[in-house]
């Protein structure tokens, strides 16, 4: 198509207009990088996707992916053997997880009135929710490390604890 064609179509409104529904940073970007579907049987997919989301969300189905953060980066670095996440970014990508599932639960239900959602959805391994809630339970909101992460860990954090409290009574006898 031709900038006149998106002009009269209203093209860039109507991306506005979606836009505004998108939860997420990653969502407002693939918003803003559509462009016309030249396939018939792929723009017929994505219209029973729509179709089947507006339908889900008029059952009552729900599901939220706001306030995620951007995975790129850290789902770049999981394919890099060797490579090493920081716990926020490990945590984050827990939430990304937990997410997902949830929005696969909500979709299970109804997935023989949401086949393409499904479909999208189907492969996720049920695995992820508890490699999700192992690193939920070992990662502090902040991004610390949980002292009971591992024994070791709590056993130095204890160990360090008792020390600063020795040097604290040390220096305060000498004052």
């Amino acid at each position: 198509m031709n900038d006149q064609a998106f002009r009269t179509l209203e093209y860039d409104e109507l991306r506005a207009l979606v836009r505004r529904g998108a939860q997420t940073p990653m969502g407002r970007a693939r918003v803003d990088s559509l462009g016309p579907v030249h396939d018939l049987n792929s723009l017929r997919r994505a219209l029973k996707a729509v179709s089947e989301c507006v339908e889900l969300r008029q059952r009552g189905a729900s599901w939220s992916f706001s306030e995620m953060a951007d995975p790129t980066e850290a789902l770049a670095r999981v394919n890099i053997e060797g490579a090493i996440l920081e716990p926020l970014a490990l945590l984050e990508l827990a939430r990304l997880c937990e997410q997902a599932l949830a929005a696969r639960a909500g979709i299970l239900a109804e997935r023989d009135r949401a086949p393409v959602l499904w479909e999208a959805v189907e492969a996720l391994p049920r695995e992820l929710h508890s490699l999700a809630a192992r690193i939920s339970s070992k990662i502090l909101p902040s991004g610390e490390l949980d002292d009971r992460a591992s024994p070791e860990l709590a056993r130095i954090r204890h160990d360090i604890t008792r020390l600063r409290s020795s040097i604290t009574r040390s220096l305060e006898g000498l004052m």
